[in-house]
């Protein structure tokens, strides 16, 4: 992020995992479906490389 000029930082909390569902085939890659669909989480527009 330094390289973006970005000075905010990036908090995650690590939690214990809890069971996960699949959700109903109507809503898998949704947003690969409907490309202008509604999304109401928005990303800092950074990408970073992955990290091993």
């Amino acid at each position: 992020m330094n390289d973006a000029h970005d000075t905010r930082h990036i908090t995650t909390e690590i939690a214990t995992a809890k069971p996960f569902y699949y959700a109903e085939d109507d809503h898998q890659q949704y947003l690969y479906k409907n490309p202008h669909g509604y999304c109401g989480i928005g990303g800092i527009g950074v990408c970073l490389p992955p990290q091993a």
